[in-house]
């Protein structure tokens, strides 16, 4: 084999390997992405339509739920402890 025959045979199997890699890490993309998409698009609909087509889009935009987080989160409080803590740590 000539030098430039065993370079392009490199070449080949480097595009084929890469190749490889990409598909893989769009694999391992679309896992990780499904799950925080299906929670993002689960949040805009009632609890029900959740459980009787947890797949489908939502009709409308359903609010409630982040009316209901707000309430039992308790989430202004838990922001200022939050900050509490975050300031205590950096300055103190």
């Amino acid at each position: 084999m000539s030098e430039t025959t065993e370079l392009e045979n490199k070449a080949i199997w480097a595009g084929i390997a890469t190749s490889i890699l990409e598909v893989i890490m769009v694999v391992f993309a679309i896992v990780f992405i499904f799950p925080a998409l299906f929670v993002l698009l689960s949040a805009f609909k009632p609890d029900a339509k959740i459980v009787t087509d947890p797949l489908a889009l939502p009709t409308s935009l359903y609010l409630k739920n982040f009316v209901r987080a707000w309430t039992v989160m308790n989430i202004p409080i838990t922001v200022l402890r939050t900050l509490a803590i975050t300031v205590g740590a950096v300055c103190g």
